[in-house]
């Protein structure tokens, strides 16, 4: 993932929508009933995204290093 398409990342949007922004899907961290957590690799060694889904919409979002 690059910090452009983290930054197209809005709150609200879909699975989905983000695998569409993105081009791949993440890496699912944590499945726990209605909270869903995904990891997106970056560029960089150890830039990555992690992106919390509740009820199948995006509800936050954390970035590290992406360029």
């Amino acid at each position: 993932m690059t910090l452009e398409e983290y930054n197209k990342l809005e709150e609200g949007m879909s699975y989905e929508e983000v695998v569409k922004i993105v081009g791949s899907e993440g890496n699912k961290m944590v499945s726990n009933g209605e909270i869903k957590k995904y990891a997106w690799a970056g560029s960089e060694e150890k830039a990555m995204a992690l992106i919390t889904f509740q009820n199948e919409e995006l509800r936050g979002k954390w970035e590290v290093d992406l360029k």
